[in-house]
């Protein structure tokens, strides 16, 4: 195990907190590194008889594709009290996952669906635990998913012979990537102290006052950054000195006296902006992402865009591409009041599936996933956060064929143009979660992420297959390329960029906008 900065970029040593927890200036220098082997942190701290609980830490995945231990009291069996952990294999959850042990079984459980679990990027996670609710937040936005409460005995934490670890479960299940900053409560804190925490991405904050009305976690290891640390087996509860300090276990040679490896990969505030949207006439105006994303569509995925309506009647088409009565998978509005999504199968039965809308002129957010569940699609909807709409039609995405290539402001195959604006499209290679809410209740999950309270986000964390940011990548603006910002490629080995056709000769050949969603 080695020390390590964590990565969000530079010049976050004065511009994101540490120092030891309460008083001074807060700086956050290290993190720590888990080889996924052996590597873990053994704490003197245990929360067995406590009826609440909250959890907090930063992670780094090096490796997301088998379960990893991040903050837990765990043996196995009947011998555990709680963990914070990551469960990607199991097709339940594919996410992280925080449960609580009662005296005999489960006093409540949570997850929190992620799809493609992002490695390479700093995520904040918290577990809270309380008598009447189990909660899991990841980068600050709450899980509504499968889970709950489920009592046993007196529903307080059971008791585990093995006191708390970071970084692994007793029985295994090694963290591999970083872990910063994990604060533990006997106490269940607010939904406004987990944002107060995840310092809206911004990096590690100073949490010594949060939580226990303004006195602070019952333990705080800061991976480094409290007092001499650094360069020792010794990680120091800074919100306690002396009481349930920690210990790095299993580093090479047993020491931590030499080798460290120092960075300046740490944690700071976002750089994303949204600067421009594209203006589309309504006549002829297009983009051609210069891609069928065949493949793509021939499985789970979702898309998700932004769009501005100048005229509210007459067919637009949004986004997709429609070859007559066989392949489609095209978006609309219906020229009244619904966007509708339209998805087939060469001859097999169309899933149509409409989102109410009630047309005006401002900036609304779209989003569609489609997931193959057994022989049957299901489809769901969501504009402006919210879960509008659901079919589920008989049909195998795998036979998808098509020779047209999806455009953004036009349904391809039809001659119906968007009047107005789109902004932050983008394809997604899965059926993205919403937190398993009902229709008309506002999603949480990935959902959230995208939606982003009515402001674009980065998005880089659900890794998209296609991104088109409308002028704001690179130097797209003034030039008839919108450069798929996707972090992934979609054909070889590289990613596809799209094509403005027909823009306006007045602003450099296509209409850039600034207004954008806000």
């Amino acid at each position: 195990m080695t020390f390590i900065l964590p990565s969000f970029g530079a010049s976050a040593i004065s511009a994101v907190p540490g120092g030891g927890g309460g008083g001074g200036s807060f700086s956050n220098t290290y993190s720590l590194d888990f080889d996924g082997t052996d590597d873990y942190v053994s704490t003197e701290l245990s929360v067995a008889g406590q009826s609440e609980l909250t959890v907090s830490s930063w992670v780094k995945l090096d490796n997301s594709s088998a379960t990893r231990g991040i903050v837990t009291q765990y043996v196995g069996g009947g011998n555990r009290a709680f963990r914070l952990a990551l469960f990607p294999t199991i097709s339940s959850i594919q996410g992280f996952w925080f449960e609580v042990y009662g005296s005999g079984s489960y006093a409540g459980y949570k997850y929190a669906s992620q799809g493609a679990i992002p490695t390479g990027s700093w995520l904040h996670v918290a577990g809270v635990f309380s008598q009447s609710s189990c909660v899991v937040y990841v980068n600050g936005v709450a899980s509504t998913t499968t889970g709950g409460l489920h009592f046993a005995g007196t529903g307080n934490i059971a008791s585990c012979t093995d006191n708390i670890d970071i970084g692994r479960q007793a029985n295994g299940d090694y963290m591999d990537g970083k872990i910063d900053e994990v604060g533990i409560w006997t106490s269940a804190l607010s939904a406004s102290d987990i944002t107060a925490i995840y310092n809206s991405g911004s990096g590690p904050t100073d949490i010594s006052t949060i939580g226990n009305s303004g006195s602070g976690p019952s333990a705080w290891y800061r991976m480094g950054d409290t007092g001499s640390d650094y360069g020792t087996t010794t990680i120091t509860n800074a919100a306690n000195a002396g009481t349930n300090d920690a210990t790095i276990e299993n580093q090479t040679g047993g020491t931590n006296t030499s080798g460290a490896a120092f960075s300046t990969d740490v944690p700071v505030a976002s750089t994303f902006t949204n600067t421009y949207s594209l203006d589309f006439d309504g006549t002829d105006d297009y983009v051609d992402t210069n891609s069928t994303f065949q493949s793509t569509y021939q499985s789970s995925h979702t898309i998700s865009f932004w769009f501005k309506l100048d005229t509210t009647s007459g067919l637009q088409g949004l986004f997709g591409a429609w070859s007559g009565p066989t392949s489609q998978n095209a978006i609309y509005f219906d020229g009244s009041a619904n966007i509708t999504s339209r998805y087939r199968v060469a001859s097999s039965p169309k899933s149509t599936l409409s989102a109410s809308f009630t047309p005006d002129t401002n900036w609304h957010h779209y989003a569609v996933t489609l997931e193959q569940s057994g022989s049957n699609l299901i489809a769901k909807a969501y504009l402006d956060g919210v879960y509008k709409s659901t079919t589920t039609t008989a049909i195998d995405m795998s036979g998808f064929s098509q020779s047209l290539n999806s455009l953004i402001g036009l349904r391809g195959g039809k001659a119906e143009h968007i009047n107005g604006k789109m902004d932050e499209v983008a394809i997604i290679g899965s059926a993205l979660s919403d937190g398993g809410v009902s229709t008309g209740q506002t999603a949480s999950g990935d959902i959230a992420t995208l939606y982003n309270n009515g402001v674009p986000g980065d998005i880089t964390t659900l890794n998209p297959v296609g991104w088109w940011r409308m002028g704001d990548t690179g130097s797209d603006y003034g030039t008839a390329t919108i450069t798929n910002a996707a972090t992934e490629s979609n054909s070889g080995g590289s990613s596809i960029n799209g094509t403005i056709v027909n823009g306006s000769s007045g602003n450099t050949s296509p209409t850039y906008s600034t207004d954008v969603p806000s």
